[in-house]
């Protein structure tokens, strides 16, 4: 992941001015690359798809108790789940732990990462590591969560943000640009250092008291060529 990411944006450049159009994910990438690889924002296409969920199906699930965080995702470094136990592990010096649980999908037994976080954080007693969700399994937690913690810190998009948002769940989420843009316009939502675990932690606490910590966010495109449907990009194109 370090090569990778240090190389990436030179490799990136080969032959990249030869393309006609560059179809990326999101607005910030463009910008990016715009930057990085003196690209002109006309021959660039955005493509913002919606990710429609037919929510019907879990409109009967009641929320559970007590207050629940929850973050659905594989088991990869830059997910970053150290930093949810870590401010858990805080936080459970300042309130009974008894008023909120913490809810992953690692159970250590993925890799050699997984095993460590779990292995670290497994005394933590209101933090649950359930292993790989079905997407079934992980709608229903959208439903009946309080919270969700989305702490990741390398995405192109972040799918569970977008998911969160079908089902109208608060969500404290990383203070990175795929974030903001992944969010876009959304009354319930609160941005954290993904490297500040005490960040993290104040405002689980502010979350778990109900005191004032979600707000609205807004975002707005840059890009002159923004998509919503491939439909779109090959009218684009």
């Amino acid at each position: 992941v370090f090569l990778f990411s240090l190389f990436y944006k030179y490799l990136y450049k080969i032959n990249v001015h030869a393309n006609d159009y560059v179809i990326v994910q999101q607005d910030w990438i463009a910008s990016s690359m715009q930057k990085l690889l003196n690209m002109d924002l006309n021959h660039i296409c955005v493509m913002r798809a919606e990710h429609g969920i037919d929510t019907s199906k879990y409109q009967n699930i009641e929320k559970i108790q007590p207050y629940t965080f929850f973050f659905p995702s594989v088991s990869r470094h830059f997910k970053n789940f150290e930093i949810i136990c870590e401010a858990t592990k805080r936080l459970n010096r300042e309130i009974n732990q008894d008023l909120y649980q913490v809810v992953l999908t690692i159970d250590g037994s993925e890799d050699t990462y997984a095993k460590d976080v779990v292995n670290q954080y497994n005394s933590v007693s209101n933090i649950h590591f359930t292993g790989l969700l079905s997407l079934d399994e992980v709608f229903t937690y959208y439903k009946k969560s309080s919270c969700l913690i989305f702490p990741s810190k390398l995405e192109t998009w972040g799918l569970p943000i977008s998911e969160a948002k079908e089902f109208d769940l608060p969500m404290i989420v990383a203070d990175l640009p795929y974030a903001h843009e992944t969010v876009g316009t959304y009354d319930g939502v609160c941005f954290f250092d993904v490297n500040d675990a005490d960040d993290l932690k104040v405002k689980m606490k502010k979350a778990i008291l109900k005191e004032d910590v979600f707000s609205l966010a807004t975002y707005k495109n840059t890009s002159p060529n923004v998509c919503k449907s491939w439909n779109e990009v090959i009218t684009k194109l």
